[in-house]
């Protein structure tokens, strides 16, 4: 990928490599299903972690952790259609796992000392995942969600995996996360199946219908309805066939006389009773509900427009996806024609693989919303590169970021700032923190979070 590439050049990057990970290997599996699973590349038993060649199933027990630890940044349980909990797996490949296993991050120690480090000089201390090379792939993580059957998968239109209990699993969405030499910062892509959820207003391409359209044949309806919308129950609840209202009252909250804490906040009253992307800690319509989350309706709020050549980002991607299924790749199984790129984000100038740097996401704290969540400060570093996000900087996928949606605004725990249009950036800053607090974390991925704290010693606070 060269320096200067336009973003029409960045996202057929991430689409191409998407594809690329979808094709079968020599094991008759999608690539991405060869990568090393989370638990193998932090193992449980606090073992330095080693590659394993071939393909890696499905953990059940791995799946049950991610369900009911919820959807990153709110811990909220998605339920799809039927009632069934989403889940969730993580993945890198070798560069990323021989990396933790030479520097030993996967042990709680070697973070602590590489996150003071960081605090010490963020231009070279702390965890810099490898860019890689002309010849050698930077490190890569892919995460995905998946919706369980009760019975057979719909394998001829969604790629299925069967877990070791003999579960059905359908993938429903992919985040693609990748550096390389040029790629300091990574590329955040992310992609659906196209029957997750309808968009929530008219204007774009999948519109509020009992089912989603063929892509290859946009007058034919898919079978089996939605992945996590019903048609049924959001006629019931007074829907118009056309419009999903979604809880969007504005962010309001108010600074105190030191100018640093936030009081009172919360989220106006939405412009119409909420059918969509509702609380799931409230019932609904019918009352299915998984460990006191409910199932709900989900909706797109940035509908994908159609293809005009306008040549801005969103018209990019939708270029992009028009011509995925006019000219569907030779060789690729027709499942994957299901799916599609939602967008991705980069930044600009590119940074270098080692070291911190800021982006203009916002100030810390303002007196009028909206504000940043995770500035991306550099411990104060005013000579780390200061660059420009680029893409699609609203992107969200409805598989695994429901409720953080653009226009969608939630509080997910009280004093918490509410859920609303968060990007990529604004939650995985350049940054290297300790296990437990904030969160355990190394050049932007939460993997390490994974690592396991060492016990307390007996006698201890």
């Amino acid at each position: 990928m060269p320096s200067n590439a336009d973003n029409c050049l960045m996202q057929r990057f991430v689409f191409n490599n998407f594809l690329y990970l979808a094709r079968d290997d020599a094991t008759g599996h999608p690539r991405l299903m060869t990568l090393a699973p989370w638990y193998e590349a932090i193992p449980r038993d606090g073992s330095a972690p080693a590659w394993k060649a071939g393909y890696k199933p499905l953990s059940p027990t791995a799946l049950r952790k991610t369900a009911h630890e919820g959807e990153a940044g709110d811990g909220f349980a998605l339920l799809a259609a039927d009632g069934r909990r989403v889940a969730f797996d993580i993945r890198v490949n070798r560069t990323f796992l021989d990396y933790i296993a030479a520097s030993g991050t996967y042990k709680a120690s070697v973070l602590q000392a590489m996150a003071s480090a960081f605090q010490a000089n963020p231009a070279s201390g702390g965890v810099w995942l490898p860019g890689g090379s002309a010849t050698q792939e930077g490190a890569v993580t892919v995460k995905t969600s998946w919706r369980r059957f009760a019975t057979e998968c719909p394998v001829e239109r969604m790629h299925c995996e069967k877990d070791s209990k003999g579960h059905w699993w359908g993938l429903i969405g992919v985040h693609l996360v990748q550096k390389t030499p040029i790629l300091g910062e990574m590329t955040w892509a992310t992609f659906e199946h196209v029957a997750n959820a309808p968009d929530c207003a008219p204007g774009g391409t999948r519109a509020i219908a009992p089912a989603p359209h063929d892509p290859a044949n946009p007058d034919r309806l898919l079978e089996g309805g939605w992945n996590l919308f019903d048609w049924e129950r959001y006629r019931a609840a007074g829907g118009d066939g056309r419009r999903c209202p979604v809880p969007d009252g504005a962010y309001i909250y108010t600074v105190a006389a030191d100018g640093q804490t936030l009081q009172d906040q919360g989220c106006g009253a939405p412009t119409a009773p909420p059918l969509c992307n509702t609380d799931p800690r409230q019932p609904l319509v019918d009352g299915v509900a998984h460990d006191g989350f409910y199932r709900i309706n989900v909706c797109r709020t940035q509908p994908q427009p159609p293809c005009t050549g306008s040549g801005s980002a969103a018209d990019v991607v939708a270029c992009l996806n028009a011509d995925f299924a006019q000219h569907f790749p030779p060789g690729l199984a027709a499942k994957w024609r299901h799916y599609f790129l939602v967008g991705s984000e980069y930044v600009l100038p590119h940074p270098p693989g080692t070291g911190c740097f800021r982006y203009d996401d916002g100030p810390v704290l303002t007196t009028t919303p909206p504000r940043s969540r995770f500035p991306s400060s550099c411990n104060g570093l005013s000579t780390s590169p200061l660059v420009t996000r680029e893409g699609n900087t609203a992107v969200a996928n409805t598989s695994m970021e429901t409720w953080m949606q653009p226009g969608t605004c939630l509080v997910s725990s009280p004093g918490s700032t509410p859920l609303m249009g968060r990007d990529c950036l604004a939650c995985h800053t350049p940054a290297t923190n300790p296990p437990g607090w904030p969160f355990g974390m190394g050049d932007m991925s939460f993997l390490f979070d994974r690592v396991r704290l060492p016990a307390p010693q007996e006698g201890s606070p």
